[in-house]
């Protein structure tokens, strides 16, 4: 996609560039009315762009003018967030119908054995759970062998274990077979556990396109710092040379853009939260266990953070925040 933007009485995307290459997942990213969807849809062929170019397998395929391709046309699996399964198919015809001529018939078993549901082929959709529907339409995603597969939180209506096993699935199949893949997701695991380029949509801008261990590590926006596990919100104001001022305390940073004197909020990595001898006087407001770890929220003079550590901490603390963590914004 190069400059691609679209409107629906406001704008939605604005200006995306993006590419995703054979061989690829890309996930995506963003928050609710980012325009995520919409931009799956635009590469399906089932919306048109207002402005800019998109292209697959080098050929143009929407100007936004004259020149478009169909979806049928484009050759591309997609799976939708609503199934989209033929009601009156069974779940073994629904995917077969998926299949490539002169696929061999044992295929749809095998798709169906991948997914977890071996035994499943002569049923209705209709009597099956969401999260089973929405495996049926992801492995006839996979039945079309499409070298691009389109995935709009796919795994969204599953359990976590079923999550779990089905993550190295879709990763396995688009690396074996060759193919590429535009994974939407709101969940952050399918970001760690697929990626291996994330995207980050903010109102319909593509504000980052990293590795995912550069977007952790250097996140663009406040946003992107949540989306990728951030979290308080601390008042402080830029000191220069990779200082703030959160309070009394001087934090040192690597990651503040912020010049002296400008006001800014700060956050961190949870687990870049320490307790220490001296530091940022904090008061406990919420605990929690997690995973063999205390989440913790505190409360400081200048806002909150949110750290994770190893036992139950204290009721009142002194913080540090290591500064490769610590990430400051323009307020």
């Amino acid at each position: 996609m190069r400059g691609v933007s679209r409107e629906f009485g406001r704008p939605v995307l604005r200006e995306v560039d993006l590419a995703v290459h054979t061989g690829e997942i890309a996930v995506l990213v963003g928050g609710s009315g980012s325009g995520k969807t919409t931009l799956l849809r635009i590469a399906a062929g089932l919306e048109r762009i207002g402005a800019g170019q998109v292209e697959l397998r080098g050929q143009l395929v929407d100007d936004g003018r004259r020149a478009f391709v169909p979806p049928e046309r484009r050759r591309v699996g997609m799976v939708f967030q609503e199934h989209a399964l033929w009601s009156h198919l069974t779940v073994h015809d629904n995917i077969s119908l998926a299949l490539p001529r002169g696929e061999p018939a044992s295929r749809t078993e095998e798709l169906l054995e991948a997914v977890e549901l071996g035994g499943f082929g002569k049923r209705p959709p209709a009597t099956l759970s969401g999260g089973q529907q929405q495996r049926v339409a992801l492995a006839r995603a996979l039945a079309t062998r499409s070298d691009l597969l389109l995935l709009d939180e796919p795994l969204s209506s599953l359990d976590a274990p079923v999550r779990e096993r089905l993550r190295p699935l879709i990763r396995d199949m688009v690396r074996k077979e060759g193919r590429s893949a535009l994974f939407v997701s709101h969940d952050r695991l399918d970001a760690w556990h697929l990626a291996d380029r994330i995207l980050v949509l903010e109102e319909g801008r593509l504000v980052q396109d990293d590795l995912p261990a550069r977007l952790h590590a250097a996140p663009a926006t406040e946003s992107v710092a949540r989306i990728m596990g951030a979290a308080g919100k601390l008042a402080v104001l830029g000191l220069g040379q990779g200082r703030i001022a959160a309070g009394a305390q001087v934090l040192q940073t690597a990651h503040s853009i912020v010049a002296p004197g400008q006001p800014a909020i700060a956050l961190a990595h949870p687990a870049a939260v320490r307790i220490e001898a001296d530091g940022l006087a904090a008061r406990r407001i919420d605990l929690m266990f997690e995973a063999g770890w205390w989440r913790t929220r505190w409360q400081t003079g200048v806002g909150e953070l949110v750290g994770l550590h190893p036992t139950p901490p204290p009721e009142t603390a002194f913080l540090t925040i290591v500064p490769d963590a610590l990430f400051v914004f323009p307020q």
